[in-house]
């Protein structure tokens, strides 16, 4: 922790055999404890083709990402919070979240759009007779998506949609 209001975080995981950097990860962060948020990650992974991942495109080519969260409100009732994921090697959005949400004494309600990719692993069963034989002939599990998302939360009664603190920290959109 570099202050109350930011913090660093780190990882490296060293191949001793190689000599080389075969993960890493660090994140610096800044979070006043009153909504206003602003994170910036990167990380990278290594691939090795000498790693049997199966049949996989891209089994021999590292990840290496970059990351920017906000969360930052505009006056008491109004915040916007946006998320970009890119893939540095590819110069690639991998997942791309902007939106704002108004909130007062009883609700808040918001308006989110996303653009991601997700990997869809069983896409294949539509045309081909297996997984191996469908990465063969050059298959894709990976599909664009491009969604926009309206929550809304009675305070004290519930919600519906995810808290945007949430959504833009996680990969996963429940």
């Amino acid at each position: 922790r570099l202050s109350e209001k930011i913090w660093l975080n780190g990882l490296v995981n060293w191949d001793t055999k190689n000599k080389k950097i075969e993960s890493a990860f660090s994140s610096i962060a800044y979070n006043n404890g009153k909504q206003k948020r602003l994170e910036i990650k990167a990380s990278f992974k290594r691939r090795l083709d000498k790693l049997d991942r199966g049949y996989w495109l891209d089994k021999t080519l590292p990840t290496n990402y970059g990351e920017l969260n906000l969360e930052w409100p505009l006056n008491n009732k109004i915040s916007v919070f946006g998320k970009i994921k890119n893939d540095i090697d590819r110069s690639k959005s991998q997942d791309l979240i902007f939106g704002f949400q108004y909130s007062n004494c009883c609700f808040k309600a918001g308006l989110m759009k996303r653009k991601w990719v997700q990997e869809n692993y069983f896409l294949w069963q539509e045309s081909y007779q297996n997984p191996f034989y469908a990465l063969a002939q050059g298959h894709e599990p990976s599909q664009n998506q491009d969604n926009i998302y309206l929550f809304l939360e009675f305070k004290e009664l519930g919600r519906f949609g995810k808290e945007i603190s949430k959504i833009i920290s996680s990969t996963k959109l429940d």
